[in-house]
């Protein structure tokens, strides 16, 4: 009997041996979100509108004991949809995280910088990191999908790529965050209606509310 007993009770704690570091392994994943970000460049005639990623932190007493960790490489795809046309305006476009070094070396053009630039190791935190979505100059009606390739001499000056102008109108900007099997979407209005800056927004859509743009289908 007592050698039963012993049995049971190593076999229990086998299972707890391969269980408990499965378990903290599963919490220690990364939870990714999206949410709008701070646009920048105003005072300077110009506005860049933003994204911001979150690795969310895990909170209170558990949140002491077990974090979550870092989302390696995260990226960041974003693509621009004309709701009127119910289509895509070009072909998705990689992001670029704002902390990284401009693609610009000895003032060269730099395309390891814009492939660095692309990939970001999020850590968990309340604030986040930024990653640019589109740009936009004062008192022109046009904006542009904006990222590394902006930069391109091919490009106007004032990161204008004519290939990523978006002219007058409202577009849905569908953002996923990928880190190896982790991802996140979240979908955007980019209202640009006038030549103002302080119009040139970025506001937060349902899922739902893309649907009933009948979007859908092309996600």
């Amino acid at each position: 009997m007592a050698g039963y007993i012993v049995s049971i009770i190593a076999i229990i704690v086998a299972c707890l041996a391969i269980a408990v570091p499965f378990g903290i392994e599963v919490l220690k994943r990364p939870k990714l979100d999206i949410a709008v970000g701070k646009s920048t460049g105003d005072e300077r005639g110009f506005r860049i509108l933003h994204i911001t990623v979150l690795n969310e932190r895990r909170r209170g007493w558990f949140g002491k004991i077990v974090q979550r960790g870092l989302a390696p490489l995260c990226h960041v795809d974003l693509t621009f949809y004309d709701p009127s046309l119910r289509a895509k305006e070009f072909p998705p476009i990689r992001g670029r995280w704002s902390p990284t070094p401009e693609p610009v070396f000895l003032g060269q053009f730099d395309q390891a910088r814009v492939s660095e630039g692309e990939r970001w190791d999020l850590a968990p935190s309340d604030d986040g990191e930024t990653v640019a979505v589109a740009i936009k100059h004062k008192d022109e009606q046009e904006c542009y999908a904006f990222n590394g390739l902006s930069y391109h001499p091919s490009c106007q000056p004032g990161w204008k790529k004519r290939d990523w102008m978006l002219t007058k109108g409202e577009y849905i900007v569908k953002t996923t965050a990928i880190s190896g099997d982790v991802s996140h979407t979240a979908y955007f209005i980019l209202k640009n209606w006038a030549k103002e800056l302080e119009s040139f927004a970025l506001e937060p859509v349902s899922i739902e509310d893309v649907q009933r743009l009948h979007l859908s289908q092309l996600f």
